[in-house]
């Protein structure tokens, strides 16, 4: 969950988070400058946390991030294998999606990320679900 709140003349943007994948918020539309909320797998391998677990609170995450940052990237595992290297923003992913979502139009970002998520070389990374969130400071 990400929220935009206004605080005394400043807006704060928060985080909530729970669960294996990752959000993160970038500066100038660019992965240089960046917070991240990175994944929580639970005990095992394949295992995570969900809000309808008795003890979802147990593992909520929620932090301020200030409203330094002009971009939200919210994505599920499948996607973070791609997103993240070393826990940080992987910018040979990241940098080509923010250019291109940012000048061409809705119809032709969703068939380009379906593409580009369907293709043989991503489902090579991951075969999880693989969805995103993007929210951009206009």
């Amino acid at each position: 969950v990400c929220l935009r709140k206004k605080h005394q003349n400043r807006h704060l943007n928060f985080c909530g988070h729970i669960g294996d994948g990752a959000i993160l918020y970038l500066n100038n539309q660019s992965s240089e400058a960046y917070y991240a909320s990175l994944p929580e797998n639970g005990e095992y391998v394949n295992q995570t946390y969900f809000v309808t677990d008795t003890n979802w609170q147990d593992h909520l995450r929620v932090s301020e991030t200030g409203d330094e940052y002009e971009a939200c990237f919210a994505m599920t595992d499948g996607v973070t294998a791609m997103a993240l290297s070393k826990d940080k923003p992987f910018n040979g992913f990241i940098d080509p999606i923010l250019n291109y979502i940012s000048k061409n139009s809705e119809k032709n970002s969703k068939i380009a990320l379906e593409n580009m998520f369907c293709s043989d070389r991503a489902l090579s990374i991951s075969l999880d679900d693989k969805s995103i969130c993007w929210f951009i400071k206009c």
